[in-house]
């Protein structure tokens, strides 16, 4: 019982790190860049947490098979987006409801992501 009231707690933690004013910019900015085509250039966009202060950090690497760490887990990768070219579909644009993007479903993997990251992290601590 303990290890599932654990695993809600950490869905509840993830929520209120995504509903945090300091990640609000950066959650739309890497949302935005992923449907608007703006990261559709070759190079990897990953959006991290830092557990040291629970704020999200996007950055930019020359390619998928490079990324950030900490020699103390503190840095957490939560999504990220490769891809030279862009689909069909008509581009984000300035104005346009990021619901009909795929937001809210977005968002729910992204915290999804954070609360399996503190579970793992729990379970390295035991």
């Amino acid at each position: 019982m303990e290890n599932g009231m654990s695993k809600e707690t950490n869905k509840t933690r993830a929520q209120e790190i995504l509903d945090l004013d300091i990640n609000q910019d950066e959650l739309k900015e890497f949302f935005i860049g992923i449907v608007s085509g703006d990261y559709c250039d070759g190079s990897s966009y990953q959006l991290y947490l830092d557990m040291d202060n629970a704020s999200l950090i996007c950055c930019v690497e020359a390619s998928s098979s490079s990324w950030r760490q900490r020699d103390d887990g503190s840095l957490i990768l939560v999504d990220k987006f490769s891809s030279p070219q862009c689909d069909d579909e008509e581009p984000y644009e300035d104005g346009f409801d990021l619901n009909d993007y795929g937001w809210q479903e977005w968002r729910q993997a992204v915290e999804t992501r954070i609360a399996e990251a503190l579970d793992e992290l729990e379970e390295e601590e035991a």
